[in-house]
């Protein structure tokens, strides 16, 4: 472990550390005209939309949340990997979002996802919360996982269609949400990282925290059934793809961050198994596949 991490697991183990969370300024998102608040407007297509982004803004924004993010890690109180996450849902009425997350994440290993980029794809957490304070204006993120050859954490975002297969986000939305939780996990870090050390220490046994040692590179994942993508395509046609995709190589360049699609199979809501009524189950072969845009 290096100096700094052991520094900072003293300091949570003691319990000394100073701001708890309490005496600053919840974060806020209304300060954010792009990484927080973006929109497509009505009737605008995908390709007009990427045209409108201002990209110097758009990483200016990127920074600036890095500089002002919630840090977790400084609450002693609050768990960077919340122990209650079981992969066990309240209900299997609950929205079909949440019991995928929830499956996928009893997958363990997840060996049903292809080789990313970096390396075998493992999934470590859904539900990831950002916040560290109640009043901080942050949602959590759906999945994280961490690639096993570059030790790339990594921010999945998992979209599906609504009840009548339409679709509420569009990748660029998705992207862009997915880059602002991004921040917010860079500037944690370092926390994040000792929280995984501990894992693997009161964790023996499990194989889902035998993890390599994460790098300071990001990953992002946009996760989603095929239907999804098909209902994305059908509203917004494919000229988008090629702006798209230059909007992922300008984040590569400029943040040093991954960005990749991939494409779940078909998946809906009645084809999620259960066990003990409450602990949600992939069926025995789910393909996924890299999502070619």
């Amino acid at each position: 472990i290096s100096v700094k991490r052991q520094e900072l697991l003293e300091k949570q183990i003691v319990g000394d550390l100073m701001d708890t969370g309490k005496s600053k300024p919840p974060f806020t998102t209304s300060g954010f005209e792009i990484l927080f608040n973006f929109k497509l407007k009505s009737g605008e297509g995908m390709a007009e939309a990427i045209d409108r982004i201002n990209q110097t803004k758009l990483f200016e924004e990127y920074y600036r949340t890095q500089k002002i993010a919630p840090k977790r890690g400084e609450n002693p109180n609050l768990e960077i990997f919340h122990s209650g996450h079981k992969g066990i849902l309240p209900s299997k009425d609950g929205d079909f979002e949440r019991c995928l997350e929830g499956a996928l994440w009893n997958q363990g290993m997840v060996k049903i996802f292809p080789q990313t980029s970096n390396g075998d794809m493992q999934l470590l957490d859904y539900q990831f919360p950002l916040y560290d304070q109640q009043r901080d204006q942050i949602r959590k993120v759906d999945l994280v996982g961490v690639s096993t050859g570059g030790g790339n954490f990594t921010v999945i975002e998992l979209k599906v269609s609504d009840s009548k297969g339409k679709v509420k986000d569009s990748p660029l939305s998705a992207l862009i949400q997915a880059l602002g939780y991004t921040a917010i996990i860079e500037a944690n870090l370092e926390f994040i990282k000792v929280a995984l050390d501990r894992k693997m220490e009161e964790n023996p046994n499990d194989e889902r925290w035998h993890i390599p040692s994460l790098d300071d590179k990001l990953g992002i994942m946009l996760l989603a059934p095929c239907g999804w993508w098909f209902e994305t395509f059908n509203n917004y046609g494919e000229n988008w793809k090629q702006k798209f995709n230059d909007l992922r190589v300008s984040i590569k360049e400029i943040l040093g961050i991954e960005t990749e699609c991939y494409t779940l199979e078909n998946i809906i809501k009645d084809h999620i198994e259960w066990e003990n009524e409450s602990t949600p189950k992939l069926p025995t072969k789910v393909d996924i596949s890299v999502q070619p845009i």
